[in-house]
């Protein structure tokens, strides 16, 4: 979606030192498409992305831990027959580097936009601030 969020909602539960262990955020879109997000310290071992629309979803394994090392990406269609695919060994924070290089001393075009870093920025401060005071905040 290259379309920022219209509003969000966040929930959060904060651990004794001030970091929220779990944290959880519904985002609304234009014309009626959602995205939730979830994340916690206290399940480590639950590392999945999950895309889900009317002609089917998109399972990646892993994604995040261990890159190159038992990943993968299921898609299944409407029906839910589903393909598996092994993920290609990928070093993320190489290309990254690599992505801003290019951006800086070579003048091209960055993978994510200057725009796109903002509406993420203005997202996240969204949800913290919903979170903190427990109601959907617009981000309009």
């Amino acid at each position: 979606m290259k379309e920022p969020a219209e509003r969000v909602f966040g929930v959060q539960r904060m651990g004794k030192t001030g970091v929220d262990m779990v944290f959880q955020g519904e985002l609304m879109f234009s014309r009626e498409r959602f995205a939730q997000i979830s994340c916690s310290f206290e399940s480590p071992t639950h590392t999945s992305v999950e895309i889900m629309g009317t002609l089917g979803r998109i399972l990646l394994i892993r994604p995040f831990v261990n890159m190159g090392q038992g990943e993968k990406i299921q898609l299944f269609n409407e029906y839910g027959s589903m393909t598996e695919y092994e993920s290609a060994q990928a070093d993320l924070y190489r290309y990254e580097v690599e992505n801003l290089h290019a951006a800086i001393l070579d003048g091209k075009a960055p993978l994510i936009s200057l725009q796109d870093s903002w509406n993420h920025v203005h997202t996240i401060q969204g949800l913290l601030k919903s979170a903190q005071d427990n109601r959907v905040v617009s981000l309009g």
